[in-house]
């Protein structure tokens, strides 16, 4: 019966990464659709996406400062942080190591450090062009210039596990 329920706790992580690694593709396929088609275009089309772009880039920051002013208006700052969508991870990574009085976390969650390298990492898997080599079986993400082997990602998971007991190690318990 445990080791039944070990499994299916493997499989549905299993999935989740395979979910995760399918949107990350779609991503990644949509961006370079993207950019292939964008390579046809003649110059003034480019400056008409690029002029598109601009002020829709804006009309998203103006809509964003609107909601954050609400947000922020209707909600506790507990309730703001708590929200996925309003505090975004480097936000609350930001944030917890503006307020921790606990100096050990404090370094965890600095900038260039362990949780932040981890968070850049994700970032580069989740969001670049990837290509397997089918000699050595290395992942290689080549526009950041990183290869990933199976015992890469063991690290980075054994890496995650670390995140998870150093945070919960230092935290001060609030709740």
């Amino acid at each position: 019966v445990i080791r039944r329920q070990i499994n299916r706790n493997f499989d549905i992580n299993n999935m989740r990464g395979v979910v995760l690694s399918e949107i990350a593709e779609i991503e990644v396929m949509m961006r370079n659709r993207l950019l292939s088609e964008i390579g046809g275009l003649d110059e003034s089309q480019q400056q008409s996406i690029k002029e598109g772009y601009i002020k829709s880039k804006n009309s998203q920051l103006r809509k964003s400062e609107e909601f954050i002013k609400k947000l922020t208006d209707d909600l506790s700052v507990v309730d703001f942080f708590d929200d996925e969508i309003a505090a975004n991870f480097d936000l609350v990574r930001q944030n917890l190591r503006k307020i921790t009085s606990n100096d050990t976390l404090k370094n965890l969650l600095s900038d260039n450090e362990l949780i932040h390298t981890f968070q850049k990492e994700r970032n580069t898997m989740a969001h670049d062009r990837s290509e397997i080599d089918q000699n050595t079986g290395m992942m290689k993400f080549p526009k950041k210039g990183r290869e990933y082997s199976i015992t890469s990602f063991e690290n980075l998971r054994k890496n995650a596990l670390a995140i998870v007991e150093s945070i919960n190690e230092h935290s001060e318990s609030r709740v």
